[in-house]
């Protein structure tokens, strides 16, 4: 598993983009954009081409102060915001160095190549739009983790989804807890997981992930790495005694709490 940057929170930017001031602070002209939250990217245009969001690779963007970090489809990036003459400038500090396959990469370097081009920033309710000549990049607000409903419940899978097809659970139950102080332990029906876990990009992500050793018979096997994979960063949201996750590549889990 890859390494990944700490989610961020805050950001003050002018809403006019002609003047703007340190976070916390009231700008020279114009009002104060609250950016506070993660984003995703969910559509944009690049010298009139529409760019290429890829729907099971999003683009996300958590944003603290002059600070940002998110993922960048295919890695997990941070950097900067930098204010010069009143217009605005993202500059990449750091980035994990994994590779994907098409057309992912590909959508992450038009991020990046769209993102140095960006010198302004609006906001229309929970739509925050990046702009620059040639260049216009939305993103939508991502929900708040639901961390009170999912933490301190003993969950247990009911059903995998993978696209359009959901399939029932197989083997001994499948179990998931997730605990305040930041830990998780669970079963994927063949084998026993435990790490600890923070909130990041909007969702959740294991800091600590290690699995027991036990090797799953081959009927298991599917289900075994299917929940492995969602495990590795993940939405999730609450709907009374239901828990869905929605992995970073679109597959998920619905869980029910026992009564």
């Amino acid at each position: 598993m890859q390494g990944f940057l700490r989610g961020l929170a805050a950001l003050c930017l002018t809403l006019a983009l002609s003047a703007c001031a340190a976070a916390g602070t009231a700008p020279t002209d114009g009002g104060i954009i609250d950016a506070t939250g993660d984003w995703q990217l969910s559509s944009g245009m690049v010298d009139g081409v529409r760019f290429p969001v890829v729907a099971d690779a999003p683009i996300t963007m958590t944003v603290q102060g002059a600070q940002i970090s998110g993922r960048s489809a295919c890695n997990h990036y941070g950097g900067e915001i930098v204010v010069e003459g009143g217009s605005v400038r993202f500059g990449l500090m750091s980035m994990t160095e994994m590779a994907c396959q098409e057309p992912v990469m590909t959508a992450e370097a038009a991020y990046f190549a769209a993102l140095a081009r960006i010198v302004g920033v609006s906001r229309d309710g929970d739509r925050l739009v990046l702009a620059g000549p040639g260049v216009q990049l939305d993103f939508d607000r991502l929900p708040p983790v639901p961390i009170a409903e999912l933490v301190g419940a003993d969950w247990v899978l009911e059903s995998i989804a993978k696209g359009d097809v959901v399939s029932s659970v197989a083997g001994q139950p499948a179990t998931l807890r997730l605990d305040s102080d930041g830990t998780f332990v669970g079963s994927t029906g063949c084998r026993t997981f435990s790490g600890r876990w923070v909130t990041a990009n909007g969702g959740i992500s294991p800091t600590d992930f290690g699995m027991d050793q036990t090797e799953c018979p081959p009927d298991l096997a599917a289900q075994d790495g299917h929940i492995s994979s969602v495990l590795e960063g993940f939405r999730a949201s609450v709907d009374g005694r239901t828990l869905t996750l929605t992995g970073n590549g679109g597959d998920g889990l619905v869980y029910s709490a026992p009564n």
